[in-house]
């Protein structure tokens, strides 16, 4: 047992949403190689960099600092999906992926974690930061999978670019999009 993330879908996501939530990933771990340098496919390949493609994205932490390697795929693989980073630093990135991938897929993706909301405020400050959003929220992990999405499309009020919210928000769930609309 240890510190786990557990994240499913049981449908593939669709390829504009994949392709969006793809770039974002990309743009994730581009921080991680300028910065941090904290990632790399698997542990024990330090050298090997994270994995993105149109199937997958599959990342781990160096050395002693990587867990289990965090796989999130299109298409499920799974009916129930878990990384378990043991709270080691690349956990912030498990976290920032994760929230990318509920901006992204909305409904389509479930979240839940061991922790608690304030294990994941190191994680969502990293995608408010990298991305220009404003998520935040005072809700339990288990409220995060609709306070994600809510703080989005309040961030759209006062977002420097106004354009890329309307873009991730059209890209959305629409049954999460009509949730928030009412």
């Amino acid at each position: 047992m240890g510190y786990t993330h557990y994240y499913n879908h049981s449908a593939p996501f669709s390829d504009k949403k994949w392709k969006a939530f793809r770039a974002d990933v990309e743009r994730l771990f581009e921080h991680d190689s300028k910065n941090d340098k904290l990632l790399a496919k698997e542990y024990n390949d330090i050298n090997s960099p994270p994995l993105v493609d149109d199937d997958k994205v599959i990342f781990n932490g160096k050395d002693d600092d990587g867990h289990e390697t965090f796989l999130i795929s299109k298409v499920p693989s799974s009916k129930f999906n878990f990384c378990k980073t043991a709270c080691k630093p690349y956990d912030l990135y498990v976290v920032a992926c994760l929230v990318l991938a509920k901006i992204h897929f909305g409904k389509g993706i479930e979240l839940s974690s061991d922790g608690e909301l304030k294990d994941w405020q190191d994680g969502i400050r990293l995608v408010n930061g990298i991305f220009g959003y404003d998520i935040k929220t005072d809700k339990n992990v288990d409220e995060l999978n609709n306070a994600i999405i809510y703080n989005l499309k309040e961030s759209q009020k006062s977002h420097k670019d106004k354009e890329l919210i309307d873009k991730m928000l059209a890209n959305a769930d629409p049954e999460m999009n009509y949730l928030l609309a009412h």
